[in-house]
């Protein structure tokens, strides 16, 4: 089996400025020595403000560090995210709102909350499986009801008791991700243009031989567009509904621009799970 990895993005020090290398797995070191990678831009294009009004900068601090996700925003009170980024002893969390530039806490439009008392707050799949990366989706109550405006919109569900594969589909998706397989996370949110892949044929890459309809995957290769490390969490969202399709879960261990499948949790598969626990 081809090892996955999870998208989110550790800080090390006391502030989200103190940015420093996540390491990198011998085996991506080693794959890097058997070919050339043709550097590129694997988040595509900075985006502008208004123009991901769901998109949301989700900040965990779990024993002294900090960690990288993305979100959504899904109602004024509830924000979905990976599973991976908010599962086990989280101290705080911090949500920002509304921003292209998330180190800018007066941008025009953005808000910012920030959890310190988490217990309650953060809802955890009861099937996420960290080991094998199933049903990772969460989602986190917000301590007061968010103000909508143009800058903050929360994204568009798709309808309940509706399966869909989306396989060929375009979507768009967005974050503050790193650009390229060694960096860090950038300051400039960043969208990109994708299609997405056949199911099969993307267990079929990673050797997965059971599985359920829990993931959508991307066609990477195609698009030279991916997902990468602090992506985790953030949205995916379908350029032909303007729905919510999508949870930024995981990719190859060997790199972002290599043109591997990258996962998310498909929103259809948990849209009852979402409804009991907010309505939506």
């Amino acid at each position: 089996m081809k090892s996955l990895t999870i998208f989110a993005f550790l800080f090390i020090g006391a502030a989200l400025g103190d940015i420093v290398p996540a390491s990198v797995p011998k085996e991506f070191l080693e794959k890097l020595h058997e070919r050339t990678m043709q550097p590129r831009v694997v988040g595509g294009n900075d985006a502008v403000p208004k123009q991901f009004p769901y998109q949301v900068g989700v900040s965990t601090k779990k024993l002294g560090s900090f960690y990288w996700c993305g979100g959504s925003v899904i109602s004024e009170l509830y924000v979905l995210t990976a599973a991976h980024c908010v599962a086990g002893e989280i101290d705080s969390v911090l949500l920002i709102f509304g921003a292209t530039d998330r180190l800018d806490v007066y941008q025009t439009g953005s808000s910012r909350q920030n959890i310190t008392n988490v217990s309650g707050q953060i809802i955890v799949h009861p099937l996420y499986n960290p080991n094998e990366i199933t049903s990772d989706v969460a989602l986190i109550r917000l301590n007061q009801k968010l103000e909508f405006s143009d800058y903050i919109q929360p994204a568009r569900l798709p309808e309940r008791n509706r399966f869909q594969t989306f396989a060929n589909s375009p979507a768009v998706l967005s974050g503050w991700g790193k650009v390229k397989d060694i960096g860090s996370v950038v300051q400039h949110l960043q969208y990109g243009y994708v299609s997405i892949l056949d199911l099969n044929e993307c267990m079929a890459y990673y050797n997965i031989k059971e599985y359920d309809n829990g993931n959508i995957c991307l066609n990477t290769k195609d698009s030279n567009v991916s997902s990468c490390n602090g992506d985790s969490g953030g949205p995916l969202v379908s350029t032909m509904t303007g729905e919510l399709i999508g949870v930024t879960s995981f990719g190859s261990i060997f790199g972002c621009a290599g043109g591997a499948p990258t996962g998310y949790s498909r929103v259809t598969h948990f849209r009852d799970w979402i409804n009991y626990h907010t309505g939506l």
